[in-house]
C-alpha cells in the first residue's frame, strides 16, 4: 500500500489542504471508499465543501469514474464550496433528517464520517430509505464506542488512576467536535434493521495505536487549523506529509483484520 500511487496521490492532496490529525485520520477512510464501487445516481450525505470526495475520484485507481451526484449540507458556506467545484449536479443546504428530495431518486447513499454528527440519526436513516431506490446501497463510515474509550488522554488519566479527567477528556473532546453517536457495530445494525436496512458487511478501521497516534497530534493541528485561517493555506504540508506517511508506515500491521476499531464502515441495501 505504501508505494501505492493512490497513496502517493493523498498524501499529495490532503497534506494542502488538511491539519496533520485530520488528514491522518482519513487515510483508512480513503482506501475504504477507494474499495467501495459506486452506484449512481449518488447522493453525497453531508458532503461539506466537496473536497475529500473529489480526492476520491480523481485518485489514480478510480480518475475517469463519472455519474451523476447530488450533495446536501446544513452548512451554507461548504455547499457553496461544493457547487465551486463542479463535482455535483445539485447541492442543496438542508438537513438529513428532512431532506428535499423525491422519493427512491437515487442509487447509492454515501456519507463519509458525518453520522456521529447527527442528533436526529434515526430520522436520517429512515430518510435515506426514503430517497433510496429499492435495493439502494447506503455505504458510510462513522465512529464506533471503541473511539472515546482508546483515546491517548483517556488511556493516561486512567493509567494515572484520574478517571474524573478521563471523563472530562471525553466529554471535551465529544462537545468540540459535537459527537453524539459512537455507536458499536451491533447497534448500527440494529438501527439500520430498523430502518428497513439489510446490513451487507461491517468492517472496522483506525486500531487503538493509530487512535492513540491521532489524538496526540490533534494539538499541533489545532495550531495548524488557526495558522490556515489566518494564512489561507496549511502551514508545513512537506511535514504533514512525512509525518503521515511514517506513521502509517509503523502502524499498517496493527490495521489488519481489526475485531474492533475506532471507525466502521458499513454497508446496507434497502429492503425491497
Amino acid at each position: 500500500m505504501l508505494n501505492n500511487p493512490s497513496f502517493d496521490f493523498f498524501l499529495k492532496e490532503t497534506s494542502k489542504i488538511y491539519p496533520v490529525s485530520h488528514a491522518l485520520w482519513r487515510v483508512w477512510e480513503y482506501f475504504e471508499i477507494l474499495n467501495q464501487q459506486f452506484e449512481y445516481p449518488l447522493l453525497d450525505l453531508g458532503c461539506g465543501d466537496g473536497r475529500f470526495l473529489s480526492i476520491i475520484l480523481n485518485s489514480p485507481s478510480r480518475k475517469g469514474e463519472a455519474g451523476e451526484i447530488c450533495g446536501i449540507d446544513p452548512n451554507s458556506v461548504d455547499c457553496n464550496s461544493a457547487r465551486k467545484s463542479n463535482l455535483y449536479k445539485e447541492v442543496l443546504c438542508s438537513s438529513s433528517h428532512k431532506m428535499p428530495f423525491e422519493a427512491e431518486k437515487f442509487r447509492m447513499v454515501f456519507s463519509n464520517c458525518v453520522l456521529e454528527h447527527i442528533p436526529e440519526l434515526e430520522e436520517t436513516f429512515l430518510e435515506v430509505n426514503r430517497v433510496l431506490k429499492p435495493g439502494g446501497i447506503f455505504f458510510f463510515t462513522a465512529l464506533s464506542d471503541f473511539y472515546p474509550e482508546n483515546l491517548f488522554y483517556v488511556y493516561l488519566f486512567r493509567k494515572l488512576k484520574l478517571n474524573f479527567l478521563s471523563n472530562l477528556y471525553v466529554k471535551f473532546v465529544d462537545n468540540i467536535l459535537k459527537h453524539y453517536n459512537c455507536l458499536s457495530g451491533e447497534k448500527w445494525t440494529e438501527l439500520l434493521n430498523n430502518s428497513g436496512f439489510n446490513v451487507k458487511s461491517i468492517k472496522y478501521t483506525h486500531s487503538s495505536k493509530y487512535l492513540k497516534i491521532f489524538d496526540v497530534l490533534m494539538a499541533l493541528s489545532s495550531f495548524q487549523y488557526l495558522m490556515a485561517k489566518a494564512l489561507c493555506k496549511v502551514p508545513f504540508p512537506s511535514l504533514n506529509r512525512l509525518m503521515i506517511s511514517s506513521i502509517v508506515k509503523n502502524t499498517i500491521k496493527d490495521e489488519y483484520r481489526l475485531v474492533e476499531g475506532a471507525n466502521v464502515n458499513i454497508v446496507a441495501e434497502k429492503v425491497k
